[in-house]
């Protein structure tokens, strides 16, 4: 029987509900001809099995595939977060079919990056363009969800983190993000 030839996959393990919807939209713009998954880690509580876990099951769901496994997710806080890369890429290394894995790092949340384009939460709020004041969100990676949640607020809407965002996610332009380093690296290496 002929072998079955696969795919190479961008495998992006994101740490919740929020990354999958924004991540979705960020590659169905810049790489939309790629070969990709998203899976989500659910948090980043024993982060390092987890990464394991996804990455082995994804290869034996696809056993034909080949994957680059992006492993995307928020700092939290100054310091870091759990995530052990050399743990996993040793673990990985055991699958042939595990060709890289890279990390994308928020430095503080996702939500910190959202403030790359102020102009469309400001637009995506309805907020008057007289009080406007984008000065005010211009150290994006210094902004965590809780200032996101006082500027819906202020304007009489909620932001719910998860699923419930996607039509907020959907309402931001997706190039602004290019400027974020992190962001570029992911879309030149997928």
């Amino acid at each position: 029987m002929p072998r079955t030839k696969g795919k190479h996959v961008a495998l992006l393990l994101v740490e919740g509900a929020t990354e999958v919807e924004f991540y979705e939209t960020l590659l169905k713009a810049h790489c939309a001809r790629k070969s990709k998954k998203i899976r989500d880690l659910k948090g980043n509580f024993n982060i390092n099995s987890h990464i394991c876990d996804k990455v082995r099951k994804f290869l034996d769901d696809n056993p034909h595939d080949t994957v680059d496994v992006y492993v995307c997710i928020d700092q939290e806080k100054p310091g870091g977060t759990p995530y052990n890369k050399a743990f996993c890429e040793g673990e990985l290394r055991k699958f042939s079919r595990c060709k890289k894995i890279e990390s994308v790092i928020a430095d503080l949340m996702i939500e910190s990056l959202f403030f790359l384009d102020i102009e469309g939460i400001f637009e995506f709020l309805n907020v008057p363009k007289n009080q406007r004041k984008p000065t005010d969100f211009q150290n994006f990676r210094k902004l965590r969800h809780q200032d996101l949640s006082r500027l819906f607020k202020k304007y009489g809407k909620i932001y719910y983190k998860g699923h419930k965002c996607e039509k907020f996610v959907e309402a931001l332009d997706m190039k602004k993000f290019i400027q974020a380093t992190e962001i570029k690296n992911l879309i030149n290496s997928i």
